[in-house]
């Protein structure tokens, strides 16, 4: 089941957490409960599972806003790629890749850890806020590594795939 696809039934759940302790209170057992939660909130089976897992914190009015806000990312499509070249310093523990005048450095005591950190960097700092992928090819000590960053996680792939295939198109 995808991420959008167990929001979507914490969304429905939350919607209307009275009419969802209704639900859970009139089902004898768990498989009662899937199945009434499945039919009174339109969901599948999985989905309902996903409300029946749900913790008591979800309910805070902060918390119902955070998903709402994560829902309504997960709906929006992702933005254009961007491409980018980085760099490894001489010592392959540094690589650097400049954005928008802007440079984000990855560190780490090997060159596989200095890419990592900057994967992680482009995630947080640039294709998470700006909702669209992000195409690095880093170059350096040990030739070349290649990764797609999208709004929430990091991909590595091989030399003779192409990214927009692989990744978010999938």
């Amino acid at each position: 089941m995808e991420h959008r696809d167990a929001l979507e039934a914490v969304s429905a759940a939350l919607a209307d957490p009275h009419r969802t302790l209704d639900v859970l209170l009139a089902a004898a057992d768990e498989d009662e409960a899937r199945q009434r939660v499945a039919e009174a909130f339109e969901v599948s089976p999985e989905q309902a599972q996903v409300v029946l897992d749900m913790q008591f914190r979800l309910l805070t009015a902060t918390r119902r806003a955070a998903l709402a806000d994560e829902l309504r990312r997960e709906r929006t499509p992702l933005g254009t790629p961007m491409h980018l070249r980085a760099g490894l310093d001489d010592s392959g523990r540094r690589a650097t890749v400049v954005v928008d005048g802007v440079e984000i450095s990855g560190r780490g005591r090997t060159a596989a850890r200095a890419v990592e950190d900057l994967a992680r960097r482009v995630l947080e700092d640039v294709a998470r806020p700006q909702h669209r992928p992000v195409i690095v090819q880093v170059e350096g000590v040990d030739g070349v590594e290649r990764f797609v960053a999208t709004h929430d996680q990091i991909r590595s792939y091989a030399r003779d795939e192409t990214p927009d295939e692989y990744f978010w198109n999938s």
